[in-house]
């Protein structure tokens, strides 16, 4: 069977043999709900834990959450907002600079109807996030649904990757979406996960980054067959002016027109 896969004229690039049977893996379109078709998934004052909470797509995510319903947003993450107080300060002074960009899209947030908190935590580490999730408890009640949209990407060859570089990129999607799970009690409405066609399509450069999205993609089938509520992983394709990947097309765009420059200057 081997040998005659080999020999093969197909276009199958994934494909599994057992003693009786070939599998091959394939895509299915399914149709999309209107764009103006309610949303049943939210409650009214529900509670929902967002991690990568401040990041691009994190930020967009809530914003989405707070114009469907009026929720309760809990944000997670790594860097910490400055006190409250001194918000005001930030946006007049430095309206240009990151936490100025971040607290503006926490107070339109507000001004939508969201209570929203942030949460310091490394959402691979366990024991912060079980104190980020008391914290949220404390403040908000009960959870009722979870998205896991923390991620790092580290694009380079295979061979000049090194164990730690790799578990960097490992940690937040491994790690934390095992540091969820073990920290919520809660039968969640759902526990959705963000995944990438990474996993399934490969990605040049990011052997890190495709094995952490494959891991989501296993993890949310075990889930959904032993939990209560919906278990959801999607496998998001890059997104436009917002995100990890268009973070590193900037990153690249600055750089070369840098380059350009200097030849130029030169």
């Amino acid at each position: 069977m081997l040998a005659q896969e080999l020999r093969a004229e197909t276009t199958d690039t994934v494909v599994a043999l057992s003693p009786s049977r070939r599998w091959v893996r394939r895509t299915s379109a399914l149709p999309l709900p209107s764009a103006n078709a309610p949303v049943t998934w939210l409650r009214d004052g529900g509670v929902y834990l967002v991690t990568g909470g401040l990041g691009g797509i994190g930020q967009e995510v809530a914003e989405h959450l707070a114009q469907a319903r009026h929720v309760k947003l809990a944000l997670m993450s790594r860097e910490a907002l400055p006190p409250e107080a001194e918000w005001a300060g930030i946006l007049k002074d430095h309206p240009r600079n990151k936490a100025a960009a971040r607290i503006a899209r926490v107070m339109k947030l507000r001004e939508l109807g969201a209570q929203v908190m942030i949460v310091r935590a490394d959402v691979a580490r366990r024991a912060e996030v079980a104190k980020a999730l008391g914290e949220v408890r404390k403040a908000f009640g009960p959870i009722d649904g979870v998205i896991h949209g923390a991620g790092v990407m580290d694009d380079a060859p295979m061979m000049t990757k090194d164990a730690d570089a790799m578990k960097r990129v490992l940690a937040p999607k491994v790690d934390g979406t095992l540091a969820l799970d073990a920290e919520i009690t809660e039968d969640l409405d759902f526990f959705m996960l963000f995944s990438s066609i990474a996993s399934y399509l490969g990605l040049p450069g990011q052997i890190d980054y495709t094995a952490a999205n494959a891991f989501q993609d296993a993890f949310a089938r075990e889930r959904a067959m032993r939990a209560k509520g919906r278990t959801v992983v999607i496998n998001w394709n890059a997104w436009r002016d917002v995100g990890m990947a268009a973070s590193a097309h900037k990153a690249m765009t600055i750089g070369a027109a840098s380059t350009t420059d200097s030849i130029s200057a030169f």
